[in-house]
């Protein structure tokens, strides 16, 4: 019984020692982390909020171009736009059942 408890002795130490470790090295990538971190500079992340601006007011026009020309074409077609999502669902069924 004496090893059965050395070795519950030695586990528990084991646990502690592990513990320690893992607090040592979150306390050294927060202060690696603190230290990598650059100083914000405004006018690069000003350009760069121009771009993002702009680059998502011609995805808007390209989505509303999609979306006109789909409604367009459902109005032409209104009976091969049923059958093609008619077609789409059996697929996706089909897709999904396996």
């Amino acid at each position: 019984m004496t090893s059965l408890q050395s070795l519950q002795d030695e586990v528990s130490k084991l646990r502690a020692d592990a513990g320690k470790d893992r607090a040592r090295k979150k306390r050294r990538s927060t202060r690696a982390r603190q230290e990598e971190q650059e100083p914000e500079v405004p006018e690069v992340e000003e350009s760069h909020a121009s771009a993002a601006e702009e680059k998502l007011k011609q995805l808007s026009s390209q989505l509303d171009d999609l979306v006109h020309n789909t409604e367009d074409g459902i109005r032409d077609h209104p009976v091969a736009a049923v059958l093609g999502a008619f077609a789409l669902g059996i697929v996706v069924g089909a897709v999904l059942r396996r």
